[in-house]
């Protein structure tokens, strides 16, 4: 599938005004990755925005000690590193190909530019952002509620 259509495709660009749609596929890059190309790292620093086209990838996390307590797959159409969008947030995830993979990519400079040049993409972009953190704070205060249940310090 043509890459326009691609995201028109997806409901976060669903209905998007034509010239919007088009600066954004002008501003992302798309890229491939073999199987067991690694995205980012948790706790490393990100800047970029992902979007899964053909293949998959694997999302883990690590408690503090390092033992894995969460992982999930993410296919085709599947956003992920929404956090790099914003300024000086650790990726909070691993994520590794169990695929070849072809992704598209959009950098935070690109990001902020689409607030003056698509605005809709642009605040689209920023409700997902803010939907992913109020997810990470959910997942975290659960974890924080498991280890004080279990008499660790929080």
């Amino acid at each position: 599938m043509e890459f326009r259509n691609f995201l028109s495709s997806l409901p976060a660009f669903d209905g998007l005004p034509a010239a919007e749609l088009d600066t954004l596929v002008h501003a992302m890059r798309k890229e491939s990755h073999v199987n067991g190309y690694t995205f980012f790292t948790q706790g490393a620093a990100i800047n970029t925005l992902f979007v899964l086209l053909e293949g998959s990838v694997r999302v883990s996390r690590l408690d503090d000690s390092g033992n894995p307590i969460d992982a999930q797959e993410l296919r085709g159409g599947e956003f992920f590193g929404l956090l790099g969008l914003v300024d000086d947030l650790p990726a909070t995830t691993t994520v590794t190909t169990t695929s070849p993979v072809a992704a598209a990519s959009l950098g935070r400079d690109a990001y902020r530019g689409l607030f003056s040049s698509a605005p809709s993409v642009g605040l689209r972009l920023e409700y997902m952002v803010a939907v992913q953190l109020a997810r990470e704070l959910q997942y975290r205060n659960r974890l924080l509620r498991a280890r004080m249940r279990q008499g660790h310090p929080a």
